[in-house]
């Protein structure tokens, strides 16, 4: 993990403790099995859809079509193994919701990475990238809890910083009263984008 964010995190869990939040760590089993499920359930269902699109690939780039023939080779078997691996996760997530309330994890293990020339031409393929943006989002997306991104500073370079809180399922609410409290902890530090990427005031 960038450790600007290792930092960010730490500042956080710092303000949360004068507000009276407890925090333990927690043990989750199998994450690397589940790793492997969702990409693996992920890559079954993006394969499926896009079957029903087979005339129009030749406009998507190289990489997405790559990555699509990819998800083309996962059969059957492979889905059904990886929903029982979700299945067991959802119990091993239930286990961890019996001692805590919620989960903070960062967002992303990386800041946003540069987006070069030749990438908006070509495209790009980067397992390593594709990775570390999703290597804590994807637990919650496996096993259907609900989960909040909030920010949470920047680094040297003035790149944005996320942290992400789960909840139990159904729990919406403890995660936009949490989510309140991150936006007051940063407070006038949150920087606005330039009016060229700015649309949050037409929103």
């Amino acid at each position: 993990v960038d450790p600007a964010i290792t930092s960010a995190l730490q500042t956080f869990i710092n303000e949360f403790k004068l507000r009276g939040a407890k925090f333990i760590e927690i043990d989750i089993p199998e994450l690397e099995d589940a790793r492997i499920a969702h990409l693996t359930t992920f890559a079954s269902e993006l394969g499926s859809t896009m079957n029903g699109y087979k005339g129009y690939l030749h406009l998507l780039s190289l990489p997405n079509r790559l990555n699509i023939e990819i998800c083309n080779k996962v059969n059957a078997s492979d889905y059904i193994k990886a929903q029982y691996v979700r299945t067991r996760m959802m119990h091993n997530i239930s286990e961890v919701f019996s001692k805590a309330n919620l989960i903070l994890t960062p967002t992303c293990a990386i800041t946003a990475p540069p987006i070069y020339p030749r990438d908006l031409k070509y495209g790009e393929m980067n397992p390593a990238v594709v990775s570390n943006g999703v290597m804590f989002t994807q637990l919650a997306n496996f096993v259907g809890i609900p989960a909040i991104t909030v920010p949470a500073g920047y680094n040297n370079k003035n790149l944005p910083i996320g942290l992400q809180f789960m909840a139990k399922w159904y729990d919406e609410a403890t995660l936009l009263r949490v989510a309140k409290v991150s936006e007051e902890i940063l407070g006038s530090r949150r920087l606005k984008p330039s009016e060229k990427y700015w649309f949050g005031d037409l929103l």
